[in-house]
């Protein structure tokens, strides 16, 4: 800047603590600026929807399932269990549902992921963005990943199929049980078993609604989102 500070850009508090966690320090002189993700905000997402924008038909039911692959936080006998759970859950509901599977970046069919022993009944992979899939399905089932803040904004129902307790990394510990991010935050309904999954899926079949209570820091999220130009013009008027 023209006071010779450096300043950095950040989305939440949390990310500043996260990276300070790590090791990063900022310079001496510098200033830190809270704005939140502007791809987050009002703007950008309605640019989006526009570019994605398509006519939902009411059949058959669509499911998307982002997943997530072995050694990526989960073990090869977690991740089968999950793959496993989650087709069996929506089969025997109906085996009409169109049902897209989008791979995590660093998972690979045939390496450490096992959904292609499990592309049946209408299940088939996708790469398309996650935002042209939520302008499409009406149910996302997540196995622990930030797309579920997406989903959130995009007010698309979300599951979060994940055991926490068994896969503990990253994850967040109150009392005896471990909690991901995403449940705390009040953006997913959780879920650990099949049966659990099925019951949750023909919640949303059925016309129900998910009661969640989104946290506080997760609006402040959004609002500063929604204020992100507001805040860096201010900065810059100050140069």
């Amino acid at each position: 800047s023209a006071s010779g500070l450096e300043t950095y850009l950040f989305g939440t508090e949390e990310d500043v603590f996260a990276l300070i966690k790590q090791g990063w320090r900022p310079e001496k002189k510098s200033k830190i600026l809270i704005i939140g993700h502007p791809k987050y905000s009002k703007e950008w997402i309605e640019y989006f929807r526009e570019m994605t924008i398509k006519e939902k038909t009411v059949k058959p039911f669509k499911i998307a399932v982002l997943s997530r692959g072995i050694g990526n936080f989960l073990s090869r006998k977690e991740h089968e269990r999950l793959v496993k759970a989650i087709h069996q859950a929506i089969t025997v509901l109906s085996k009409d549902f169109d049902v897209r599977v989008k791979l995590h970046p660093r998972e690979v069919i045939g390496v450490n992921s096992t959904w292609d022993r499990f592309l049946t009944n209408n299940f088939y992979l996708t790469e398309d963005h996650v935002y042209k899939i939520f302008s499409e399905v009406d149910l996302v089932i997540i196995m622990f990943s930030s797309a579920a803040i997406d989903a959130a904004i995009w007010d698309i129902p979300a599951i979060e199929m994940y055991d926490p307790d068994i896969s503990t990394a990253l994850q967040l510990k109150k009392g005896d049980k471990y909690h991901t991010v995403y449940e705390l935050l009040g953006l997913v309904e959780k879920a650990t078993t099949e049966d659990e999954l099925r019951s949750k899926i023909a919640k949303i079949i059925d016309g129900a609604k998910f009661n969640l209570k989104r946290a506080e820091s997760f609006s402040r999220l959004v609002d500063r989102s929604n204020n992100w130009q507001d805040a860096v013009k201010t900065e810059l008027y100050k140069w």
